[in-house]
């Protein structure tokens, strides 16, 4: 069984290496994902959630904090590519599953300003049906 996330944009009660600091607010998002290392090796992962930071990912497969890789994923509205750098900066192995959290690098404005939009939280169901529009 999965463990609930934390969401919050601010302190939170965690263990986290970083304090208990988060920069950005995670959405909850399922994703293919596609792991690229140096030597062009693929991995399919999914993701769980996902900020305009960085993303966790499940993985069978791990990898030690600091390792590098290209994330590869498409929005899920289909309109745009993503392929970011990225460095695995916490590994869950006793999780069920297993994965790890990546911090993106060096991410150009316009990619920034496109993972803000897809991080951002998305009305439930409930206030969707309320308000008769939809979003995403």
């Amino acid at each position: 069984m999965q463990t609930a996330r934390s969401n919050a944009a601010s302190p939170t009660e965690s263990s986290s290496p970083f304090g208990g600091f988060r920069r950005f607010r995670r959405r909850e998002l399922e994703m293919d994902v596609v792991l690229q290392d140096a030597g062009g090796w693929e991995i399919p992962v999914e993701s769980v959630d996902v900020s305009p930071g960085g993303m966790f990912v499940r993985s069978e497969f791990l990898f030690e904090p600091g390792a590098r890789h290209v994330l590869i994923f498409r929005a899920p509205n289909g309109q745009f590519l993503f392929r970011l750098r990225a460095r695995v900066v916490r590994v869950e192995d006793e999780d069920e599953p297993p994965g790890m959290a990546y911090e993106f690098i060096g991410v150009e404005p316009e990619t920034e300003r496109r993972l803000r939009a897809l991080a951002a939280p998305r009305p439930d169901a409930t206030e969707l049906h309320r308000n008769g529009t939809s979003e995403g």
